[in-house]
């Protein structure tokens, strides 16, 4: 029996015959063998390896995503590996992926196209990008913003605030943008305070937020949930009572902030969705099957129950 034909049953090529193929494997189940990637590679061009790209392992806001991107690969034939840091982008250019979806701001603009031209696919969660060989799945982050912002202004406070997130992150831009249009549509007056989408950040903000309040009603917009749990933890640890002082909005219907009171609503989305679609998409451009170049995300303001 050929290398060739060993090769191609252990890789799952169809050139060899079933019966061929069980028998192969059997063999080299008993003498414990494995074929190594880097082999794998050169023969069929394919490790069937998805490489998956975030900005941080901390948090829960990726749990469900991946989950949702783990399961459509494996029912589509691959496996994926997470990564995140600057080193691991040479898997890309090293072939180690057939694929990857980027959902990481320190994967800059000039990396991606660098990869892109080298004839990579590529899904892009986090930034808008035009190339034959890339697709975006996008989260309709202005569509949501607005309903935080609309909601609030319903609510008829005096003071309003936004706790915005570390600048240069799409979807913190996006939000912003949104959120400052919506305001001064309204005819309302806000402040803007600098966070990185921490817990921490948010409880910072909520010690200026409630100093400057004294006995004004306040709604505070925060541009991720976690910031509003933090705001939480503050009013909390000083005793302060909420509502009906307070008013506060959240982004990602994080499960973390389901046990807060009063109620935080929050900008939801189908995160385990969002991970699958953007599965589905690397791999019909991974395999030449028409897919839509740029795809949106629905979000809607959700009150917890």
């Amino acid at each position: 029996m050929s290398i060739s034909t060993v090769s191609y049953a252990l890789n799952g090529s169809a050139k060899v015959s079933e019966p061929t193929r069980t028998r192969i494997k059997e063999i080299a189940d008993r003498l414990g063998y494995a074929p190594k990637l880097a082999a794998r590679t050169l023969k069929g061009n394919k490790t069937n390896i998805i490489g998956v790209y975030i900005s941080s392992f901390q948090g829960e806001f990726y749990g469900e995503l991946l989950d949702g991107m783990q399961h459509r690969l494996e029912l589509l034939g691959y496996d994926m590996m997470v990564n995140s840091g600057n080193r691991t982008q040479k898997f890309l250019s090293e072939k180690l992926f057939d694929g990857a979806i980027i959902l990481d701001n320190k994967f800059q603009d000039d990396d991606l196209n660098k990869v892109l031209t080298q004839g990579n696919k590529v899904v892009v969660l986090d930034r808008e990008v035009s190339h034959e060989n890339a697709r975006t799945v996008l989260l309709d982050n202005a569509s949501g913003s607005k309903e935080a912002v609309e909601y609030l202004v319903s609510q008829h406070q005096e003071n309003y605030y936004i706790i915005s997130g570390p600048r240069g992150n799409y979807d913190v831009e996006t939000r912003l943008q949104a959120a400052i249009e919506t305001f001064e549509k309204s005819g309302k007056s806000f402040k803007i305070l600098e966070g990185d989408f921490t817990e921490q950040s948010g409880y910072e903000a909520a010690e200026k937020i409630i100093a400057e309040a004294k006995d004004k009603t306040v709604g505070v917009y925060s541009l991720n949930d976690d910031e509003a749990i933090g705001f939480y933890r503050y009013a909390r640890r000083h005793h302060i009572l909420l509502e009906p002082q307070f008013k506060i909005v959240g982004f990602d219907n994080n499960h973390s902030a389901d046990f807060l009171y009063p109620i935080l609503p929050s900008i939801s989305y189908r995160k385990h969705l969002w991970g699958e679609q953007a599965a589905e998409t690397l791999i019909d451009l991974i395999e030449s099957k028409p897919s839509a170049k740029n795809q949106t995300i629905k979000t809607a303001l959700s009150f917890r129950k």
